[in-house]
């Protein structure tokens, strides 16, 4: 249902919304079916779980990766609280409220440890992020600058 909301909000109409499972969505993003995936789609995956992936490029394609470890950067922003509670089941691993540093390494490791949440790497909420942090738009224009500069 929200899948059909951000379709629509997208420019797609009703009759092209493809049908969705939001329980097979669920299954998909757990552990263990982020595992299958993984196993299916290994390209520039570290060798295990919180390590340094050992190639920054698989048949041609260069990959790059980044992350944040807060939950609560900005007091204004609701989202955060949600995020903060999410982040919980983690115990300790530093994560963004929905993943953890570790399960974010892909290829080329810029940087797992901006001081924002997974909503806020997207400027998602009114543009709220951490005060005096890295912001999501210098973040994305710094890798636009980094691929014109390798030639891709």
């Amino acid at each position: 249902m929200i899948g059909g909301f951000t379709d629509v909000g997208s420019g797609i109409s009703f009759k092209e919304i493809q049908e969705q499972d939001g329980w097979q969505a669920l299954v998909a993003l757990s552990t263990d079916g982020a595992a299958k995936f993984n196993a299916k789609f290994p390209a520039a995956m570290p060798k295990n779980y919180c390590g340094q992936p050992t190639s920054t490029a698989v048949n041609g394609i260069k990959y790059y990766s980044f992350s944040g470890v807060g939950q609560i950067t900005s007091a204004l922003d609701p989202s955060d609280y949600l995020l903060a509670a999410t982040g919980v089941p983690f115990a300790g691993e530093s994560n963004d409220g929905l993943v953890s540093a570790c399960s974010s390494r892909l290829g080329y490791v810029i940087r797992d440890n901006y001081r924002m949440n997974h909503l806020d790497s997207a400027d998602q909420v009114l543009g709220l992020t951490a005060w005096g942090d890295s912001e999501p738009k210098s973040i994305y224009r710094t890798q636009v600058n980094r691929l014109k500069n390798a030639n891709l």
